[in-house]
Parts: structure tokens; C-alpha cells; sequence
């Protein structure tokens, strides 16, 4: 089994194995977090791990806003809107499967708390509620939308051909601050939010890499997207967004050989639709075996984590099949 899961990666040189080793590793603490900490704390007595909450809520999801600040620059070579259509295409079925699959679990089996009415689960198709303070179908999803404020600024950088100019997004950093303080909700949100300083904090280092930026001209946007989150989400969290970095940094580097398993680069192949599925769905399966069965919490998370990265693995694959009948009929 190891073998053949290795093939599926030897076949792609151009990823570094060890980012996706962990991408992995973030979303199996991530799943773990939710199903053992956060379960507990809204349905049982808040566990006294502290650990598995700063790593699963905090360390393993700024990993992957790195991640994904490191690779949101559009190529030069390709135009603004290809890049939007990409992205959607990219995103959005998964996105949208699992949601409905999260609506239609939590109207069966009633979830306390986590209950979604079906005008915000339509309103969560285009993304609205993160943008005007609805409600989410699955709690999780918030990272989508700052991931999708951060594609919408870039890709107005792009456009006008300044999302390599350093102090251009230095303006970007100035124009969330003064957003924040006028009450533009909307809008400040729309544009990445609270989350722009750790975005720019890995845009930082891919301009390095590719020689758009000076290392000063790095350090000046890395220490400004410090200030910014810090005033935004505190101290602490800037804290922890630099240890996810140096994470980062020691992957890009191939310094954390044990990342290499294939094991861990096999989830990192779901960890997207794993993502966005397991926190609501892998609650109802707790709730109702706790509930119902009175099984052990330990096994609650055992099922809880098997069955949601088994639906994962069907959201991509399905995901994967519809891209390419829709390839094959449009040849």
C-alpha cells in the first residue's frame, strides 16, 4: 500500500514533498482538535490539553495560511481573470459539495448549536456570510473566506501589475488598518481582512525566492505584517503565526526529512476536502454514538476522523470526475 501511494507522488517533481508532507500533518491535528478539544468543550467538560488547542487551532492553520500566501501569487504570464477562473474551478465544486452534504447531515440528525437555516446555507454558495456577518454551515469554513479575500486582493494587484512592487503592498497593510478603524466591515473583510499581515508575511519570503525583493525589502514587509497582525489578533498570535513561518521555512528548505512520509503527503492529497467537511459532520457522529451508544470518546474520534476523510476522499474524486467530463465534452 505504501508503495503504490508512492508512486502517486513520484510522478510530480515539481511539489516539495515535504510542504505536502505538511499540509498533512496540519489537517490530521486540525481534525483532531476539533473532534477531541473543541467537541468536548461545547458538549462535554473542556479537556485540560491546552497543547492540542494552540496546535490545532492555532500553529497548524497559520501553516496553512503560509502555505497558501507562499503560493497565491498569480504567473507573471498568466492574465487576471484566467487566474480567477483557475482558482474557482479549483476551489469552489469541492467547496460546494461539502456544504451540502454539511447541510443535509446537520437537517437529519440535529446537531445543538450548529444549527444552519437554508437561506444562509444558499448565502454560503457566493461566500456572503463571511463577508456580512452570517453564519457559516460549517464553523471551519471562515478560512475559505479569508482565503478568498486574500485571491480577490492579489488578484488586483496583479492586474495592475503590482503584486511584486513591496511597498504597494505596504499600501495593502495601510488600506486593511484604515478599513478597520473607519468600520468598513465589508469591505475590510473583503480584502483579506485580519489575516493580510500573515499573507503578506509569506508573500514576503516567495518574492525573495523569486529576486523581487531585496532581503530588507523582505524584512521591512515581514515585520510590518507582525505589526499588523499584532494589532489585530495580539501578541500571542504573532507568536505563533512565527513559529508556523519557521516551519514553513525549514520545509521549503527540505530540513524536516520526517515530513517526507508518504503517509502524511497521501492526506495532504484530501486535507483541502477533509477541511471542509469534518468539523460539523464529525461532531453529529460523536453526538449521536455519545448520545445514543454511550461509546467511549476516544472511539467517537476514531469514527469521526475514518468517516470524514473517507467522505474527503469522495468529494475530490468526485471532484476530479465531474472536471473531466466537463474536459472530454468541451473538446
Amino acid at each position: 500500500m505504501v508503495i503504490a501511494m508512492s508512486k502517486i507522488f513520484d510522478n510530480n517533481p515539481d511539489k516539495n514533498m515535504q510542504i505536502e508532507g505538511l499540509r498533512g500533518v496540519c489537517i490530521i491535528i486540525i481534525a483532531f482538535y476539533h473532534f477531541f478539544y473543541r467537541y468536548s468543550e461545547i458538549y462535554e467538560i473542556q479537556p485540560d490539553a491546552i497543547w492540542i488547542q494552540i496546535l490545532g487551532s492555532q500553529i497548524s492553520v497559520f501553516c496553512f495560511l503560509i502555505i497558501s500566501s507562499f503560493f497565491l501569487l498569480p504567473p507573471k504570464t498568466i492574465g487576471t481573470l484566467e487566474f480567477i477562473k483557475k482558482k474557482l474551478i479549483r476551489l469552489w465544486p469541492q467547496y460546494a459539495i461539502s456544504i451540502s452534504i454539511t447541510f443535509v447531515s446537520l437537517r437529519i440528525w440535529n446537531l445543538p448549536g450548529r444549527e444552519i437555516d437554508f437561506k444562509n446555507f444558499i448565502l454560503s454558495f457566493v461566500g456572503i456570510p463571511g463577508f456580512m456577518n452570517g453564519e457559516y454551515v460549517d464553523g471551519a469554513h471562515w478560512y475559505m473566506m479569508v482565503l478568498c479575500g486574500l485571491i480577490i486582493s492579489t488578484s488586483l494587484l496583479h492586474f495592475f501589475k503590482a503584486d511584486r512592487v513591496w511597498w504597494v503592498i505596504m499600501f495593502w497593510l495601510l488600506m486593511g488598518t484604515q478599513l478597520y478603524r473607519l468600520g468598513i466591515v465589508p469591505l475590510y473583510r473583503i480584502i483579506g481582512g485580519s489575516y493580510i499581515g500573515i499573507c503578506v508575511m509569506g508573500l514576503s519570503y516567495r518574492l525573495l525566492i523569486e529576486s523581487e525583493v531585496s532581503i530588507w525589502e523582505m524584512l521591512v514587509l515581514f515585520v510590518a505584517g507582525c505589526i499588523y497582525t499584532k494589532l489585530r489578533l495580539g501578541t500571542l498570535v504573532v507568536i505563533y503565526v512565527i513559529i508556523a513561518f519557521v516551519i514553513f521555512y525549514l520545509c521549503h528548505n527540505k530540513k524536516v526529512s520526517v515530513l517526507d512520509n508518504v503517509l502524511f503527503r497521501y492526506v495532504a492529497g484530501y486535507s483541502y476536502a477533509w477541511f471542509l467537511i469534518h468539523q460539523n459532520v464529525g461532531m453529529v457522529i460523536e453526538f449521536y454514538l455519545r448520545k445514543h451508544y454511550s461509546i467511549p470518546l476516544q472511539m467517537c474520534i476514531v469514527a469521526a476522523m475514518t468517516v470524514t476523510f473517507c467522505l474527503a476522499v469522495f468529494i475530490t474524486k468526485a471532484d476530479g470526475l465531474i472536471k473531466r467530463e466537463l474536459t472530454n465534452k468541451n473538446k
